[in-house]
């Protein structure tokens, strides 16, 4: 059984769960994370003087944009992760965003619209492009293979992405979003170890073995105490047996920035 969550009530009301439970474990980021977010900063065009960062988090990409001289204003689902940023902030949902149209000369939105359903996705995209003045920049993974991460709750049985995640961007998805195709296509990206798509399959599904990721929440019944699974002995060997392939891939993220054109429609 694998979680749905139709409707934007019940996504909206996970991802505050899930986002309250991962922000509050997190003092600074990583030393990878941080490294993309300098990357982030480093794709912001020259002219730019405000930023709206939706869906900010923690607030770290935020607190880098402030110390490089940007107006940055942040909004999030949870208040809590607000509070650690200095600057403006607003308690949002990026598919309403509480702004007159063309406010800031940026909209950024860094791995956010990944985490929406469909409708709340296009919703956040109408909205983003509304009140931009002259970009909106959107970083998402890069090809994601939503499968290899999967966990299964052992108290419900549904099985879940971790980090909440719900679609995968490609170029194609990305030239898609906006009434004007991206003008310039960013990778941060390096090649890792990943678990060979057959194996994983047999492992998931003859097996019943998902993964294990902490801090995680089910979507179904909100159970953030999953234990880790257990591994047989056939999971066992198929473990080894990957660790053996070497299976390898190339995995990060990709950001398209968009550019309004000058007097254009809202």
């Amino acid at each position: 059984m694998t979680a749905d969550g139709n409707t934007a009530t019940s996504s909206t009301r996970y991802n505050q769960e899930l986002f309250g439970l991962v922000h509050g474990a997190l003092d600074r980021p990583p030393e990878r994370s941080r490294q993309r977010l300098q990357w982030i900063v480093g794709q912001i065009p020259k002219d730019t003087r405000s930023i709206l960062d939706v869906g900010s988090g923690p607030g770290f990409l935020s607190t880098l944009l402030g110390q490089q001289g940007y107006r940055v204003t942040s909004i999030d689902l949870v208040l809590g992760s607000l509070l650690r940023f200095a600057g403006a902030r607003a308690q949002a949902d990026a598919s309403k965003l509480p702004f007159p149209d063309r406010s800031f000369d940026v909209v950024l939105c860094a791995e956010v619209v990944e985490h929406l359903s469909d409708a709340e996705r296009e919703a956040a995209f109408r909205e983003m492009w509304r009140v931009s003045r002259k970009y909106v920049i959107v970083t998402v993974p890069y090809r994601e293979r939503m499968n290899a991460s999967l966990v299964q709750c052992d108290r419900c049985g549904v099985t879940f992405h971790p980090w909440g995640h719900r679609a995968s961007f490609d170029e194609r998805r990305l030239r898609a979003a906006f009434p004007s195709p991206p003008t310039a296509l960013h990778y941060h990206l390096r090649r890792t170890d990943s678990y060979h798509p057959l194996l994983l399959s047999i492992r998931q599904r003859a097996f019943g073995c998902y993964g294990q990721d902490d801090p995680t929440k089910c979507p179904a019944c909100l159970n953030s105490n999953i234990r880790p699974p257990s591994r047989s002995i056939p999971v066992r060997l198929l473990d080894r047996m990957n660790r053996w392939l070497r299976y390898r891939r190339m995995e990060g993220w990709i950001l398209g920035i968009y550019e309004r054109p000058l007097g254009g429609p809202a």
